[in-house]
Formats: structure tokens, C-alpha cells, sequence
């Protein structure tokens, strides 16, 4: 089986190591960002559905289904809660994951910035921010990187973790 989350920290490790030789150093970090924030978001996936649909029967797996999100948009925060509640990965090092995602997002979406309310009570657009790449984006990725670098084997680790290895070893 392919360990995306090595594949997609390797890519992060390979775009950093091209910032540090100075070749398209900003385009390098802003893959490097986006690939950390890859990396950790597989890792997180496949603990949560190992935990769910190798790990947990009847009653358990019911209660552990309620913490899944009803609304795509809210899947990331329902899962980094699950590996909180039924892991024993660090929180220190989850909410240091969690600022990976701020950053990747920074990178790929947009931002709207509501203004005022309409007599309907619906809230106008004011602007859409993009994010623009800079100096800044270098450092950054570097900082992405240590933490990727770090939860991804916690994860990893985290799949097997007294109780909850369905096969035995």
C-alpha cells in the first residue's frame, strides 16, 4: 500500500531543500506548505477511519460516529477533535498541526470579507482577499515543515496504540 503521508512530507522535504539552494525559493515554499499540510491531513484521515472501521464495534462506534461531521465543510475540525478524543497523540503537537491548515489555506482560497447587512438581513460581500505570495512565505515553510515532520510519525504511531489494534500486534 502507498504511504501517502510519506510521499506527500517527501515532496514538502524535496520543495524546502530547493528553497535552501535558492532555486524558485518562494514557488518552493508555498509547495513545501501545501504538501506539510497534505502529509498531516492523510495521516489524520487514516487514523480516523482505522479507528472507526477496524477498531470500534456496536455502542463505541456509534458514539465515536456522532463526533463526524454532517457537513463537508467542517470535516477537518470534527477530525482533528476525534484524534483528540481517541488518540493519544500529543495536543501540544495537534494544535501546532492545526496552524498548518491556516497557512495552506492562506495559500489556496480566498477570503471574503462581509460588510454591512442589507434591510433583508443578509450580509454583503465588502471584498475578496488572495492571499500574495512573499519573503515571509519562506520562513514559514520551514516552520511548516519541523511540524509536519513531527506529527506525521505521531500519527503514524497512533495507529497502533494499546486497544485499538485490530489485528493484533
Amino acid at each position: 500500500m502507498l504511504e501517502n503521508d510519506n510521499l506527500y512530507l517527501g515532496i514538502a522535504q524535496r520543495a524546502h531543500g530547493q528553497v535552501q539552494l535558492g532555486r524558485d525559493q518562494i514557488a518552493n515554499a508555498a509547495v513545501c506548505i501545501a504538501f506539510c499540510a497534505f502529509a498531516v491531513e492523510y495521516g489524520i484521515k487514516r487514523l480516523v477511519y482505522a479507528r472507526l472501521y477496524l477498531g470500534a464495534y456496536g455502542e463505541r462506534r456509534e458514539r465515536m460516529m456522532a463526533l463526524m461531521p454532517r457537513r463537508r465543510r467542517k470535516r477537518l475540525r470534527r477530525n482533528f477533535a476525534f484524534v483528540r478524543r481517541y488518540s493519544k497523540v500529543p495536543r501540544p503537537l495537534l494544535r501546532e498541526a492545526w496552524t498548518l491548515f491556516g497557512h495552506r489555506n492562506g495559500l489556496v482560497h480566498s477570503e471574503e470579507l462581509k460588510g454591512t447587512v442589507t434591510p433583508d438581513g443578509k450580509e454583503e460581500v465588502r471584498e475578496v482577499r488572495f492571499h500574495v505570495l512573499g519573503s515571509e512565505t519562506i520562513p514559514l515553510a520551514k516552520q511548516c515543515l519541523h511540524i509536519a515532520e513531527r506529527t506525521v510519525p505521531a500519527l503514524r504511531a497512533a495507529l497502533t496504540e494499546k486497544g485499538w489494534n485490530p489485528f493484533g500486534y
